[in-house]
């Protein structure tokens, strides 16, 4: 196991991020020995990648094998806040800054104080609010809203974001300064389609943790249950547009729902069974038989109403000759989401 020692105190640390990341993939070791050379400094990280290749779990990681990792990880995702109420919680305000601030707030910059704060989507910030960034990384000081006076901050900062910031200093809708400051020391996060070697690694490991946290899995035999072969050719098959987040809630549902200790394609979303014309071997009944054929039958019309529909559902219902109802109950039972077949250049 790696380590390096602590400059303040001579203290080793472990910085084996392998405790807290899961992946052997080139793409990923390449990302995990970046995150290994960054967390012993205070250097400003930049973790980049799609939605739900774990960015925030490489902050994490970097901050917990770092010499700040006695001290707070302050998270806040900057798209889930209006620019008007952002710029408060990072700073913070003094009582009658505005109407109804009767006490005053401590920022996230403060709170983070002597440890890390993690900007989630940062490209997302206002002007305004990257100014202030800018400002408090510079010269390590930030003012609240409603004070004449700044108070020093002692903060590693992480960002991460989804959107290509270039473009985004191009189109003026980012500060070049800022950009500059915070690309300090890239990670690339790769997606899930560019890793899925480690897609049985993944599903290992989300299989034990809900072992853990459910205790067992309702039709389980009280171990860890394991992925048919054919249902894991069905997930190498699947293009994961929602990358790791997407495999741990598959995984999640297929733990509920699977017998017997194994994982078949038939625990699998209905979307991603549809991925893949595997035919996983079985002992079951001619009855049992006719009856999986028939649902399969049934996912892969539905599949096919539901591409040819754009996602819509009424359409959907109407080419196959069936109530809205029927359908959504099919949807429902086969575990076909129709978000997945809505055009990207609609999707917002």
């Amino acid at each position: 196991m790696d380590s390096f020692t602590d400059g303040r105190g001579g203290e080793e640390l472990s910085t084996n991020v392998d405790d807290f990341v899961v992946g052997q993939a080139p793409a990923m070791r390449v990302a995990l020995r970046q995150a290994l050379r960054a967390a012993p400094s205070c250097a400003t990280v930049l973790i980049l990648g799609e939605s739900g290749t774990g960015k925030e779990l490489m902050a994490e990681a970097i901050h917990k094998t770092s010499p700040r990792r006695a001290r707070p990880l302050v998270t806040v995702n900057c798209a889930a806040l209006p620019s008007e109420l952002l710029e408060g919680e990072l700073f913070g305000w003094r009582r009658g800054a505005f109407t109804n601030a009767v006490q005053n707030h401590r920022g996230l910059f403060e709170q983070a104080n002597g440890g890390t704060l993690f900007l989630d989507e940062i490209g997302d910030l206002s002007l305004l609010a990257q100014a202030k960034v800018l400002r408090a990384i510079q010269e390590r000081r930030i003012q609240s809203l409603g004070s004449e006076l700044s108070v020093p901050v002692d903060v590693r900062l992480i960002c991460a974001t989804n959107q290509p910031l270039e473009q985004l200093v191009h189109e003026g809708r980012f500060r070049e300064d800022l950009y500059y400051r915070i690309n300090v020391f890239p990670i690339n996060m790769p997606p899930l389609r560019r890793r899925k070697e480690d897609i049985p690694l993944l599903a290992g490991h989300f299989l034990r943790r809900f072992q853990s946290q459910y205790g067992s899995s309702p039709g389980g035999i009280g171990q860890t249950p394991e992925l048919s072969p054919p249902a894991l050719e069905t997930l190498l098959a699947w293009s994961w547009p929602g990358n790791v987040r997407e495999l741990q809630n598959v995984m999640e549902r297929a733990f509920l729902l699977c017998e017997g200790g194994i994982i078949r394609t038939s625990d699998l979303p209905g979307h991603i069974q549809l991925a893949t014309r595997q035919e996983e071997p079985h002992d079951e009944s001619v009855a049992d038989s006719l009856l999986e054929r028939v649902s399969h039958l049934e996912m892969r019309l539905i599949d096919e109403a539901l591409k040819e529909s754009g996602g819509n559902i009424h359409e959907a219902a109407r080419k196959l000759r069936v109530t809205y109802r029927i359908l959504y109950y099919k949807m429902k039972k086969y575990g076909i989401d129709y978000r997945h077949y809505i055009p990207p250049e609609l999707v917002e």
